[in-house]
């Protein structure tokens, strides 16, 4: 396929799965994706988001500043107005203060029950990286999130939480921790200081690197998802997460204003945003999060090929799959690419029938230079046409030799109109050419007649280069033709003048002579392969192919 055909592909999905109401839109594909119970993949659902220990400085020093000074105040509320709680009674001689415990500075924040909504709203950027890697390909595409107006803005992330900070009372003179032994309405000297809650974060800009591989298996393509790289909109950038929604169920001791704070702080914490994202990141990367968009992925490829062009049989490649696909595409009489339906449908010039212009030649009759002119020409038997696999090549483009009267005389053929309409055609068998002939034997007054010429067996030599054009879409594919060639054997064609004349017998056997079947076969070439005549025909194929796929992939 090479790259740039894989990059065709994507380009040309690529702009209709930012349509909403048509089947490729992403938002609508991500809604619909399922997993291997049949229920809905999104939204994407984790037990346990392990942010662990808010260790940058500032944020340790931010914190633990707020519960040691938020204890030492309910500490020393409870000196003064619970002492009984504490045995050995705590006296004026007593001097205590709050550190943070030794070896587990750090306040721990973790998330549990987590549930992330509005990941369907996703576009697919237009950025592709795409490898060769043995019979498929890598390739990185990048998604970015919350783009699409009917659909939720940000991706929202809520769940519940804890959030702890493991406190020691110590010594205020020495500020190591007492080695005093002492019953206390907390576990003395060291303790877990702990809130329970939910929360409810916003997340937006964005994005998703994607790094996925197409390969064959089973002799169809499938598609793996190898990792997702959250980032923000710029490489190395994160996403911006605000906390739009914090409740408490659990606090231990101190005011649940402070603890608001101290979550307010935590989850907009450098720390605690670096894990969040990882978390996040970890999420989409849970293999069965992986396998669910890879099989989604999967499917909707799999349906795009046999809609834009056909099914396939068993396949040993990504290329073979696809080539599979046209070969057996132009040979079967319900696809709309099946060869003699897309000879019918060039109009610009016609080919079956084609008109020849003049064709005019020399030979000698009776020992006398004789002009013969074939007029009003018309080829008919074109559309007869099979493209043998094995002689059906692609390396961009395709080059083909093609067999001609391979089916039945009146065979009757599908052909889809640009309007969409359904006609029927009927073939032709074999490859003739007839018009009027014209013989002046030397300066006598020319006579003519109706004639015809028979290629019972021809092939036909055909080379379609072609092109993505500006955006290697189907928007600017562009098909040229540069070469078109029949190709018989001259024993395969019987030339037949009835001019009425009692030379008649003399000249059909004298235009029966190889150097003259050479000649017409010659000017029908000539005739096809003009500048204008080629540069028509790939021009009519390029509208034609554009609209078949267009109708294809949108209707």
């Amino acid at each position: 396929m090479s790259e740039g055909l894989f990059r065709f592909v994507f380009n040309t999905l690529q702009p209709r799965m930012a349509e909403p109401g048509t089947r490729f839109y992403l938002p609508t594909v991500l809604s619909g994706l399922t997993g291997s119970d049949g229920g809905t993949v999104l939204p994407l659902h984790a037990d346990q988001w392990r942010l662990g220990a808010l260790d940058g400085d500032a944020t340790r020093t931010t914190l633990n500043d707020m519960f040691t000074d938020a204890f030492q105040s309910t500490f020393d509320w409870m000196v003064d107005t619970e002492p009984e709680d504490f045995d050995p009674t705590i006296d004026d001689s007593d001097r205590y203060t709050t550190i943070p415990t030794p070896g587990r500075e750090a306040p721990n924040l973790n998330a549990s029950g987590t549930t992330v909504e509005g990941l369907q709203n996703a576009r697919l950027e237009p950025d592709l990286d795409v490898d060769r890697d043995g019979t498929g390909y890598t390739s990185r595409i990048t998604i970015a999130f919350g783009t699409f107006a009917d659909q939720p803005q940000a991706v929202t992330v809520s769940g519940g939480f804890q959030l702890d900070q493991w406190l020691s009372i110590a010594d205020a003179d020495t500020g190591q921790v007492t080695a005093d032994a002492r019953r206390a309405p907390f576990a003395w000297p060291t303790f877990d200081l702990v809130s329970t809650g939910s929360f409810t974060l916003s997340v937006t800009d964005l994005w998703a690197d994607v790094d996925w591989s197409v390969t064959i298996d089973q002799g169809q393509p499938v598609i793996t998802v190898d990792q997702l790289t959250v980032r923000g909109a710029e490489q190395d950038s994160r996403p911006t997460l605000t906390l739009t929604d914090v409740a408490f169920d659990q606090t231990d001791y101190i005011n649940k204003d402070v603890w608001k704070k101290a979550a307010e702080k935590a989850f907009g914490s450098d720390d605690g945003q670096r894990e969040l994202v990882r978390c996040l990141q970890d999420t989409l990367n849970e293999p069965d999060n992986r396998d669910n968009l890879a099989r989604g992925l999967t499917d909707n490829l799999r349906s795009v090929l046999d809609r834009s062009i056909g099914t396939a049989d068993d396949s040993t490649s990504v290329d073979d799959n696809l080539f599979q696909r046209f070969r057996q595409a132009v040979n079967n009489p319900d696809s709309d690419y099946y060869l003699p339906a897309g000879v019918f449908a060039v109009t610009s010039p016609a080919l079956d029938p084609y008109q020849p212009d003049t064709i005019s030649f020399q030979v000698t009759l009776l020992d006398t230079q004789t002009s013969i002119d074939l007029t009003d020409n018309l080829l008919v038997g074109a559309a007869n046409a099979l493209a043998p696999a094995g002689r059906l090549a692609f390396d961009p483009g395709v080059r083909a030799t093609v067999e001609l009267s391979t089916l039945a005389d009146g065979t009757t053929v599908k052909v889809t109109e640009p309007d969409g309409h359904k006609e029927t055609k009927t073939l032709s068998a074999p490859l003739t050419l007839s018009g009027t002939v014209s013989v002046a034997i030397g300066d006598d007054d020319p006579f003519s007649g109706p004639y015809t010429v028979t290629i019972a067996d021809a092939t036909v030599d055909v080379t379609l280069p072609t092109s993505g054009g500006a955006d290697n879409a189907l928007d600017t594919l562009t098909i040229t033709c540069t070469a078109l060639t029949v190709e018989a054997d001259l024993d395969d064609i019987t030339i037949t003048a009835e001019v009425g004349d009692s030379f008649q017998d003399i000249i059909n056997k004298e235009l029966n002579k190889p150097d003259n079947k050479q000649q017409v076969l010659n000017r029908i070439n000539q005739e096809l392969t003009t500048p204008s005549t080629l540069a028509d025909l790939g021009a009519t194929i390029t509208t034609n192919v554009r609209a078949m796929l267009t109708a294809r992939l949108d209707g």
